[in-house]
């Protein structure tokens, strides 16, 4: 697996194919990109006690996507699929520095490459937020006592952050201070960027690598939180926020659903670079600006997951988890009546055909990963 470094700093990849329809806008694009902070953490996204005053405000001033998931709810091969557009499974090519660099882009990472970049020449920056957390982030939920997560007692199968689960109260607090510290860290970023004169050319996107159970279900984490691996909302669901002031509408949303290996051929589409041949995602830009899809075309709100022996497909509706090779354990949840995952549904006949099709669906992508 390549590192964070080589996908960033590799060489440009040899094979490209594509077309593309529309010339490029060619924006500076800035990637903030943390671990564990899932969707349902934020204010944006309807949580009523962490405060992100500051992601709240740059989702109002851009799209922010209801429904933005990742492959690997874990935080290293999730940056890599992020950065690649490949999964655990494909080989070969390199990662999106190198396609940007080829367009004319200087690609790096961290605040000090930031403030390097003047606006003669796009660039593109992967901002990694630092996990530093002073008093006044702490002080801010003293008193609160997360009455609205809706935790769990302990799983019997909890397994990584289980430590954190015997004073759920407590640890909430500390997890809490670390997001609003990441929310002050946001604020500065975007400071700086409004200090350059940058903020008319950039394009800004906040998301993360997985997401976080803060007791939900009994676990703390993501997906390894469990054994085996869990696929729930909470580690899988992600925020997906994309603001460009002036060419990005402000104040939207929209309701399709993206994930990880989306993203790489979406940053294409922005900086104009061709997506390397045999991906397996497709560009959301048009929905990110609000531009209509092609008529032959429509998305197609299916997306898959995978981490170790467990596979997920997700649609409108239902969810499906298989585990080795769907001899199981497994799980079918209809997220339109059980959003929490509460109720297992695998074995009820009601939704034999549901799950039939399901189980076919995650088949093909099967076998599309592996060609």
């Amino acid at each position: 697996m390549l590192t964070r470094r080589q996908l960033l700093l590799t060489t440009p990849a040899a094979a490209l194919a594509a077309t593309r329809k529309t010339p490029p806008l060619r924006p500076n694009v800035v990637l903030v990109l943390t671990d564990n902070v899932g969707a349902w953490m934020l204010g944006c996204y309807g949580n009523q006690e962490i405060k992100t005053p500051n992601l709240d405000e740059l989702a109002r001033t851009g799209m922010r996507l209801q429904h933005g998931f990742v492959y690997a709810p874990d935080a290293a091969p999730s940056r890599g699929m992020l950065l690649s557009g490949r999964t655990s499974a494909q080989t070969g090519g390199g990662g999106v520095a190198d396609l940007l660099t080829a367009q004319g882009y200087k690609c790096g990472e961290g605040v000090g490459f930031l403030e390097q970049q003047t606006a003669d020449k796009p660039f593109f920056a992967v901002i990694t937020p630092d996990a530093a957390v002073a008093q006044k982030q702490v002080d801010l939920y003293a008193a609160t006592s997360f009455t609205t997560t809706g935790w769990d007692p302990a799983a019997k199968n909890a397994a990584q952050g289980k430590e954190m689960l015997g004073d759920i109260v407590a640890s909430s607090r500390k997890a809490a201070a670390g997001v609003s510290a990441l929310d002050d860290q946001v604020a500065a970023l975007m400071k700086r960027i409004r200090e350059r004169g940058l903020q008319d050319k950039t394009l800004v996107i906040f998301t993360s690598t997985c997401g976080n159970l803060l007791g939900r279900h009994g676990l703390w984490g993501a997906g390894r939180a469990s054994d085996p691996v869990n696929m729930y909302e909470e580690s899988i669901g992600v925020p997906m926020i994309w603001s460009w002031p002036g060419k990005i509408p402000a104040e939207a949303t929209t309701i399709e659903s993206v994930t990880s290996y989306d993203f790489l051929p979406t940053i294409c589409e922005f900086a104009g670079a061709t997506v390397p041949a045999g991906l397996k995602g497709r560009s959301y830009a048009a929905i990110v600006m609000r531009q209509p899809l092609p008529k032959k075309e429509p998305w197609r709100n299916v997306v898959f997951g995978q981490l170790g022996n467990t596979e997920m497909v997700r649609d409108s509706r239902f969810k499906l988890v298989l585990r080795n090779g769907g001899q199981g354990p497994n799980e079918l949840y209809d997220l339109a009546n059980d959003l929490r995952e509460t109720k297992n549904v695998y074995d009820n006949a009601e939704f034999l055909t549901v799950r039939n099709a399901l189980t076919q669906e995650i088949a093909g992508w099967r076998q599309r990963n592996a060609a």
